[in-house]
């Protein structure tokens, strides 16, 4: 008899501060005694990320999350609904700066994230390992030269800009990965058939595709 096994899961890696601290990475959970982390200097672990501590949230109001689902594209009322929601956080966010209101533009921030994760929880997204990949092409990116830096396309002097070579984040790859340890899983857990093999699977879920 074979269980199915946990997901993946990615925790944050804080510098100490008293006030503020400093996330300086990501990590796979089963991965934290094996960093280096520079003597002398206070560290905490996250054990619980953003995303799921809104799974939690979603668990409790009996809405779907990305362990329990698959990969999927929501259909048109689902998504219109969030796309709305998400829309509706960044009017508070505009409305909250031009009132001068800082605690007002915290809290549309954070209702910004929180939508936009709970999104990803609806659509099967396993957004831990997604933002892992992005961060990793992100911290590889150079710093604007200036406002009139070629490479901007935002025109402005805070820019961050791709240097020649830079590698994107392979999401589609993080993507088909998530999908095929998630259908290893599930076969392993499922008693094989008379041949001693479990029943047939697609690579993608609802005949999707990320090409």
């Amino acid at each position: 008899m074979f269980r199915l096994g946990p997901p993946r899961k990615y925790v944050s890696v804080h510098a100490w501060h008293p006030i503020s601290p400093r996330i300086i990475g990501y990590v796979e959970a089963d991965s934290i005694d094996k960093i280096r982390l520079m003597p002398g200097r206070k560290y905490y672990m996250n054990r619980q990320s953003d995303f799921d501590s809104v799974g939690d949230f979603h668990r409790k109001f009996n809405l779907a999350t990305s362990d329990t689902i698959e990969l999927h594209l929501m259909d048109p009322d689902t998504f219109l609904y969030r796309y709305d929601f998400l829309l509706e956080e960044l009017h508070e966010l505009l409305k909250a700066y031009r009132a001068r209101d800082i605690a007002g533009v915290a809290d549309a921030l954070a209702d910004l994230v929180y939508v936009a994760l709970g999104t990803a929880h609806l659509s099967g997204i396993p957004f831990d390992e997604v933002f892992a990949e992005v961060q990793r092409a992100n911290m590889t990116k150079e710093r604007a030269k200036g406002a009139g830096d070629g490479r901007s396309k935002r025109g402005h002097s805070l820019d961050v800009v791709k240097p020649e070579g830079w590698k994107a984040p392979d999401i589609a790859g993080v993507l088909a990965e998530h999908v095929r340890t998630r259908r290893e899983a599930q076969l392993a857990a499922q008693p094989a058939g008379p041949g001693g093999i479990g029943p047939e699977v697609e690579a993608w879920p609802n005949g999707q595709s990320l090409s």
